[in-house]
């Protein structure tokens, strides 16, 4: 009770300061019943869809296999073709290395400056003009920081060639959810992509007993990829408290727009038999 009230008089707070100040608030990520409070306070809900990746419930998927022969026919034979290409590089080692599941040892600051230079200075090199490291939102600073401090929720899916580090996915572990899949790579290798950033994780979230693993926004093309894999779509609500009346118009139309399922989420799209 005490709790609910507290929050009650911040959202009072929050609402009295964005109308004297005549500045928006937008929230994202909040939990359903503070959802409830954010509607009653006069905020706009509006939704987003990611595509998730579920656990089956309430007795979870044995393995990778009991899983795939959930799905129809031909997207299991092609996530097995794809996993089948990969295994058979020659001279490639993948690893899974989850903080919350007792690696944290080997996540050290080393192995985090090779994940720097290798997921996230080569990707932002690569789809940028930019030409200097200093121009980079994040630096291995930051990499060598989150070994240092996060490694008990950090996760890793490592591709090695002769030892050398071409390619990866950065994700965090929380409890029995797995969120983000930051991939990155030196040398382009097929379906190392899907391996990294899906069929592992999966793998992994099975034999931990993950319930979910949530990849954030994507666009068409990467919604597409999930789905066939079996990801399904989520809606996950914001709320906006809009004093100008205006401009609060404008987003309300947008939210009711968002109610409707976006193209790639149909049910015919999905990877389930």
């Amino acid at each position: 009770a005490k709790r609910k009230a507290v929050e009650g008089l911040l959202l009072k707070a929050l609402v009295e300061l964005s109308e004297q100040a005549q500045l928006s608030i937008n929230v994202a990520f909040s939990t359903k019943e503070e959802g409830e409070r954010f509607d009653r306070a006069g905020f706009v809900k509006r939704l987003a869809w990611q595509a998730w990746w579920s656990n089956r419930q309430p007795h979870g998927y044995a393995n990778l296999d009991d899983f795939l022969s959930n799905l129809k026919g031909k997207k299991a034979r092609t996530i097995e073709k794809q996993r089948n290409e990969v295994e058979s590089v020659k001279g490639l080692q993948l690893d899974v290395i989850d903080g919350a599941a007792g690696d944290g040892a080997l996540l050290t600051a080393e192995l985090m400056s090779e994940v720097y230079h290798c997921c996230y200075e080569s990707t932002q090199m690569r789809h940028s003009n930019l030409d200097m490291e200093e121009a980079l939102d994040l630096n291995e600073d930051f990499f060598q920081m989150l070994a240092e401090r996060f490694r008990d929720h950090l996760l890793l899916v490592l591709a090695r060639k002769d030892g050398r580090l071409v390619a990866g996915s950065l994700s965090f572990r929380n409890g029995k959810v797995i969120c983000g899949r930051y991939w990155g790579r030196f040398q382009e290798v097929p379906y190392l992509y899907f391996e990294c950033c899906y069929h592992r994780l999966i793998e992994h979230a099975i034999a931990c007993g993950c319930h979910h693993i949530e990849p954030g926004n994507a666009g068409g093309s990467i919604y597409k990829n999930q789905r066939d894999r079996g990801f399904e779509p989520v809606a996950t609500p914001s709320h906006h408290y809009i004093p100008n009346r205006h401009l609060r118009d404008d987003i309300e139309q947008l939210a009711a727009a968002s109610l409707e399922l976006p193209s790639w989420a149909s049910k015919r799209k999905s990877a389930y038999s």
